[in-house]
């Protein structure tokens, strides 16, 4: 019976209902002559008349509002079912056209269900391995291994690039990989298996076809004039170029010990946690400039960069090292500071004679007045500093000045309206007294007590939160004054690059679009 045919039914049924309802008003209205016979119609009977015909009217409109809801929950069925289908025949299209064979066997590796690809490697139709055993497409010498690998796959285990000769219908064998999971029911017991084999004589033939240019690509990393290695998660060194063995001025054994030494890996530190930092993930690269004595005894200066080289399914994690020799620019550097100071001596020298001279002449002259050294050289001093600070203060960047217990002495007007305060709010202050965000400052802590003990300057890259959202800056610490000066400080200066990083991110998808398009 259809839905159509069961609400006609109902709908009949209500009109007979209907019309036993109107005769039964008609009986209850007798004319006078037969109620004078004493024919009078009995009075219980015409109340369970009236009762029956009420109870089923109500259960019929019952009875059609349940057919009404059912029809409805009909539809969603329906509706469900075609969406259902339409994902099955989805998932079913990327299983038989995925570019692997696919299985589908049963425990004992009776295939159940192949897509195309495997039965092209089998050369066979996948209607025809439906119900074959998949032992029977391996080779001879390896069923035994087979058969003990299937055992485990039996027990719930699963088994990663398993390599296995498998010698198809009709063709010559080759070597393939296979990776195998277990299907499992709700008692979580083995009820089939999901295979994917792979050829590895194809895989073997790309990798082949692109060893001309990687051979082309590890020459020119060889003869690159810049030190190159790659280390592992360690720090040990795997392999490095010729250059960067010259640069430390030894051969490619005493490199595989030189080399950690250089980053410092071997000892607790800054330098160690921002490599663990690295590997873990953390960071994606980072900046530390580097020092080092010749065979001459002469001192060396290196730009050394460490970039992480993410894992994959065959290989570790890694990290790039490039060191570029920056002897020559600390050099001159040094030379051009060593002028100006020079320069700087020298300038003091004549406006101190010419202010003699002048003395002089005003002694000889007239009466000299009472002076007031102290507070000229204070309002100097406040002259040149309030100059000092319109110059940075107009600048986009961030420059802060910290002593040895981390209190800001100066902060730029630029730092101090991205954290949300004014200048003054910021001065004699902490970060922690600010409450600007931990992770950051911990970190910038520790650099700056390195930068404080050692002397070197440290740049690096993080992220910032300030009033306009997360920013990526490129910082940098340096130390003001000598280590034996009690009042030796820290001056840091953050540089926005979030633009610039978007860029490169935006520069690299059209590349990749472009590469994929080509």
């Amino acid at each position: 019976m259809t839905e159509e045919t069961f609400d006609q039914q109902i709908t009949l049924s209500l009109r007979r209902v209907e019309a036993l309802w109107q005769k039964a008003h008609e009986l209850l209205k007798l004319p006078p002559e037969a109620s004078q016979t004493g024919e009078e119609f009995p009075t219980q009977p015409q109340q369970l008349l009236m009762a029956s015909l009420a109870e089923l009217s109500h259960s019929l409109q019952e009875l059609q509002f349940a057919a009404e809801e059912l029809r409805q929950q009909n539809e969603k069925l329906t509706d469900s079912r075609v969406a259902i289908d339409a994902e099955r025949q989805r998932y079913q299209e990327l299983f038989n056209f995925a570019p692997d064979g696919y299985f589908v066997t049963d425990p004992e590796a009776m295939i159940i269900e192949a897509n195309q690809a495997a039965a092209q490697l089998l050369n066979l139709s996948p209607e025809r391995l439906v119900g074959k055993s998949l032992v029977v497409f391996v080779a001879t010498q390896e069923r035994r291994d087979f058969y003990y690998k299937l055992s485990q796959l039996q027990r719930g285990e699963s088994i990663h690039h398993w390599p296995v000769q498998i010698q198809p219908r009709g063709g010559d064998s080759f070597l393939a990989s296979f990776t195998v999971a277990p299907i499992r029911n709700s008692q979580s017991q083995v009820m089939g298996l999901r295979w994917r084999l792979e050829d590895l004589t194809a895989a073997r033939h790309r990798e082949s076809s692109q060893k001309p240019s990687k051979h082309l690509f590890c020459e020119r990393v060889e003869r690159s004039l810049i030190g190159i290695a790659i280390v592992d998660s360690q720090g040990y060194l795997i392999d490095s170029n010729r250059t960067l063995a010259e640069m430390l001025g030894c051969d490619s054994e005493g490199l595989k010990q030189v080399f950690p030494e250089l980053m410092n890996l071997d000892k607790p530190g800054v330098e160690s946690a921002m490599f663990h930092q690295l590997i873990a993930g953390e960071r994606r690269s980072y900046q530390l400039e580097k020092h080092w004595f010749n065979a001459d005894g002469e001192m060396q200066w290196g730009h050394l960069t460490i970039a992480l080289v993410p894992s994959t399914e065959e290989e570790p994690v890694y990290a790039t090292c490039i060191l570029e020799d920056i002897t020559e620019q600390k050099q001159l550097k040094a030379a051009q500071q060593d002028a100006i100071k020079q320069q700087q001596a020298i300038q003091q020298q004549q406006a101190a004679l010419k202010q003699l001279e002048t003395e002089a002449k005003i002694e000889t002259a007239t009466p000299k007045p009472p002076e007031q050294p102290t507070q000229n050289l204070a309002a100097s001093v406040e002259q040149l500093g309030t100059l000092l600070d319109t110059i940075l203060s107009n600048s986009n960047d961030f420059f802060w000045v910290l002593d040895r217990a981390g209190k800001y002495i100066y902060v730029n007007q630029a730092a101090a309206k991205a954290w949300g305060f004014t200048q003054n709010e910021c001065i004699g202050k902490t970060w922690r007294e600010l409450t600007l965000p931990g992770e950051v400052m911990e970190q910038l802590d520790v650099q700056r007590e390195t930068v404080l003990t050692m002397g070197q300057f440290v740049t690096d890259e993080t992220s910032l939160t300030t009033v306009e959202g997360v920013r990526d800056f490129e910082y940098t610490i340096a130390r003001l004054g000598d280590s034996d000066s009690e009042e030796m400080a820290a001056i840091v200066t953050f540089k926005d690059i979030t633009e610039q990083k978007q860029a490169a991110v935006a520069a690299s998808a059209a590349l990749a679009k472009e590469a994929e398009l080509t």
